[in-house]
């Protein structure tokens, strides 16, 4: 019995002294830095038909990209629908311009070279799909 309570007794003593042995420095982890990403919202541009030329059978015409932006713009897809007489739409056009177009401002493409034209097509109408700040 004696012999019982001694080993109680240092399991105990053992117990205590763990529980005032102090923990090693852990380091301490690097503190996070707070980032705020800021979302900038771009507005396609407005795009403009003039001087529409169907002959030979591709169509070409004069382009002008407005930039509704205060900041400038580039890399803008164009998505132009060709429709026929019915107003259906028959086929499209989609490319990019990687020209700057400054904020508030307007970029112009004289004779520009859309493709090929359907026999059946009366129209185009372009619009800007997206673009990129710069």
């Amino acid at each position: 019995m004696k012999t019982i309570g001694v080993v109680v007794l240092m399991l105990l003593l053992t117990a205590f002294l763990i529980l005032l042995i102090p923990a090693p420095d852990k380091p301490t982890p690097p503190r996070s830095t707070a980032t705020t990403s800021v979302t900038t919202i771009v507005i396609p541009p407005s795009v403009k038909l003039s001087s529409l030329d169907s002959s030979y059978g591709a169509v070409r015409g004069n382009l002008s990209l407005s930039n509704p932006n205060n900041f400038a713009i580039a890399e803008t897809e164009v998505v132009c629908d060709v429709i026929a007489a019915s107003g259906i739409v028959i086929d499209h056009y989609r490319f990019t311009v990687s020209e700057i177009i400054p904020a508030n401002g307007t970029k112009t493409m004289n004779r520009y070279q859309f493709g090929p034209w359907p026999r059946q097509a009366k129209g185009l109408q372009c619009n800007g799909n997206k673009a990129v700040k710069r």
